[in-house]
């Protein structure tokens, strides 16, 4: 919930397949995650922000929102 709260959903036009990938049946429940050719997680910083005492803190935040994310792409990798 805080990732997608933080960066909105995976799913970038630019970035999916147009059909399933073979194998797969189009009513698969997770058919719109796997039609994904990379996973894009995009958030913008102002130039304030970026120069802010308080940038480390929100980077962090940011970063343990998006862990869950390369935990499971890792996990699928190692298998």
């Amino acid at each position: 919930k805080s990732f997608r709260d933080m960066f909105g959903d995976l799913n970038i036009a630019d970035h999916t397949l147009t059909r399933e990938p073979k194998g797969y049946e189009k009513d698969n429940p997770a058919i719109k995650y796997l039609k994904l050719k990379s996973f894009v997680a995009l958030q913008s910083l102002s130039d304030s922000e970026l120069t802010s005492k308080d940038l480390l803190p929100k980077l962090m935040i940011r970063f343990e929102a998006i862990q869950p994310l390369i935990h499971f792409l890792n996990r699928s990798l190692a298998e």
